[in-house]
């Protein structure tokens, strides 16, 4: 399964985009402000040039950036499933993202809710997405079947 973050409306202190799963838009995406960074290594090709490029960025990265207002290079990176202890439940997490731990798809409305992370949603709202449990839960039931199904799942985040 591959999803596509296309990140299309780019503002100070956040990026609003389009999320499409196979090619077919599912509703949009609010991350934090896009500072440009981007991500040419493969996922599971660690020991790659590339790779090793991506963890020299990373680490300038982090000095750069406030935990919780930068969005996540763009690239390519697998999703697994995990348990968040903050939101008590199964989340999504992007694996292997060079300068971020802990990045997730989940719920929120707000810039301020994204704590580095997407949240999806409906962007009726300048600067917010609305109604983030319910998309949340339609991606959610796409994805981790496709997970529970043993297919790999990428998401290609560009813009």
């Amino acid at each position: 399964m591959k999803l596509t973050i296309e990140r299309k409306w780019k503002k100070a202190e956040y990026v609003i985009g389009r999320l499409y799963i196979d090619g077919m838009f599912i509703c949009n995406t609010l991350e934090p402000t896009d500072r440009g960074l981007e991500n040419k290594a493969l996922p599971n090709k660690m020991t790659s040039p590339e790779w090793q490029t991506a963890e020299k960025e990373a680490r300038k990265v982090k000095r750069l950036h406030v935990p919780g207002t930068t969005a996540i290079p763009t690239g390519l990176y697998t999703i697994g499933q995990n348990i968040s202890k903050k939101f008590r439940g199964r989340r999504l997490y992007l694996r292997n993202v060079p300068g971020f731990d802990g990045i997730m798809i989940h719920e929120g409305n707000t810039p301020r809710d994204t704590a580095g992370c997407i949240l999806v949603g409906e962007n009726t709202q300048r600067g917010r997405v609305n109604n983030s449990k319910a998309w949340l839960e339609t991606v959610n039931k796409m994805v981790m079947t496709a997970l529970n199904n043993l297919e790999t799942v990428v998401v290609r985040i560009s813009g």
